[in-house]
């Protein structure tokens, strides 16, 4: 059974700025109306499929953050990301799949906004 998200959409909000910092929800890409990617990685997934979605994520969330801000040319800096990827247990590539978003926000904001903290691991 397939569950739709935006029913809950008024239980939160997608940014909440709070004086000059802005917090933005979790998200996943999109495209033509439908999740980016489906399925898990390590099963039926390979690790550039998940880099896809993250990279496909980072946008919808930039457009969330847009439409609370007005316009992205106000934003100083990204301050860190926090990436969630549904996977295996055995998986073990989590930051080379978060590496798409990261890349994304670099190639759109510049380094100078874009550079931000990550959580790692081995």
């Amino acid at each position: 059974m397939a569950h739709d998200y935006r029913a809950a959409l008024d239980k939160y909000r997608g940014v909440n700025v709070i004086g000059q910092t802005a917090y933005v929800s979790g998200h996943i890409g999109w495209r033509d109306g439908a999740p980016t990617v489906t399925g898990t990685l390590g099963a039926d997934l390979d690790v550039e499929a998940g880099r896809i979605a993250a990279r496909d994520a980072a946008p919808t969330a930039l457009g969330t953050l847009e439409q609370a801000l007005g316009d992205l040319t106000t934003i100083a800096a990204v301050a860190r990301i926090f990436g969630t990827v549904r996977a295996t247990a055995a998986f073990a590539q989590h930051p080379a799949v978060i590496d798409g978003a990261s890349q994304l926000l670099l190639d759109v904001l510049g380094p100078d906004v874009g550079a931000h903290a990550r959580s790692r691991s081995a």
